[in-house]
């Protein structure tokens, strides 16, 4: 049986394991919007 682009990708997505990489990539980015957010302040 043949499955749909949107039905692959959505269960890819949640089959993920999330790596070292993507924590230090969200860091990154929480750390770049707190001194955003201080910087307009």
């Amino acid at each position: 049986m043949a499955q749909t682009i949107e039905a692959f990708v959505g269960k890819s997505l949640d089959e993920a394991k999330i790596s070292p990489l993507h924590k230090k990539i969200v860091g990154l980015i929480a750390a770049d919007y707190f001194f955003d957010v201080i910087d307009s302040y």
